[in-house]
């Protein structure tokens, strides 16, 4: 209501929970062909002023609207975590692709000399429509997603020489269980310890708090490197930090 174009409202269906307010008023163009809502992350198709169809992606927690602005058509998307699937047309065919939130990372999932369409996603896994094989078959990938918070790795400051800081890096995965196979210092400063040992198991859906503590032995800037080994993948980690000397 009061919206010169179709827009995408949320609120309650018995009107006592809240007010209906309008999830993204800056996007024109028909809003709201197939919207799906996991979490705080809303995404919904829209007619473009180009006339094609692009993805948008609303975080509810930040208020920022992330648009996917590609070649072609891009319908049928759905959310699980931080992680949207559509389907996409800007090949000619239909194929699916994944966009991760955080990374920004655009991964393509089903491609082929046929079509694949129809798709849905939950937690780690994405099922779509193929007929790849000549017929309709219905097809299904599993992936795992890894991402680390600080993602600009961990900034000590100043810290006195013979005191310690301890901050936390947090990996956190979408798919399902991962193997830490090893937590180390890469080298350079010295200073930085890991209060963590491996192997470690981080469940489907859980994270894992990894303690890095900072105790610099002598004045200076000191820059090292957390190396996080997984089955699925590799993370350095960059630590940074600056020795103050006391004076006596």
């Amino acid at each position: 209501r009061g919206q010169s174009t179709d827009a995408v409202f949320i609120g309650h269906l018995d009107g006592n929970f809240g007010t209906v307010r309008v999830v993204d008023s800056t996007i024109s163009g028909n809003q709201g062909r197939a919207m799906y809502l996991d979490g705080d992350l809303i995404a919904w198709d829209f007619l473009t002023a180009a006339g094609d169809r692009d993805i948008a992606i609303h975080d509810l927690a930040t208020g920022i609207t992330t648009v996917l602005t590609l070649a072609g058509n891009q319908r049928a998307a759905h959310v699980s975590g931080r992680v949207v699937v559509f389907d996409d047309d800007g090949s000619g065919t239909s194929d699916v692709w994944m966009y991760h939130i955080d990374s920004g990372q655009r991964i393509l999932i089903g491609s082929g000399p046929g079509a694949e369409f129809l798709n849905d996603l939950s937690g780690g896994q994405v099922v779509y429509t193929s007929n790849a094989a000549g017929n309709f078959d219905i097809w299904l990938v599993e992936f795992e997603i890894l991402s680390i918070d600080p993602s600009t790795g961990l900034e000590f400051g100043s810290v006195n020489v013979g005191s310690s800081q301890t901050q936390i890096v947090t990996l956190s995965h979408l798919g399902g269980d991962l193997q830490v196979s090893s937590l180390s210092l890469t080298g350079g400063s010295a200073g930085f310890s890991v209060g963590l040992s491996a192997p470690q198991t981080v469940a489907r859906g859980d994270s894992l708090d990894i303690p890095v503590t900072f105790t610099p032995p002598v004045a200076g800037a000191a820059v090292n490197s957390l190396r996080v080994n997984t089955d699925a993948g590799t993370l350095d980690v960059p630590l940074n930090g600056t020795r103050v000397s006391v004076a006596p």
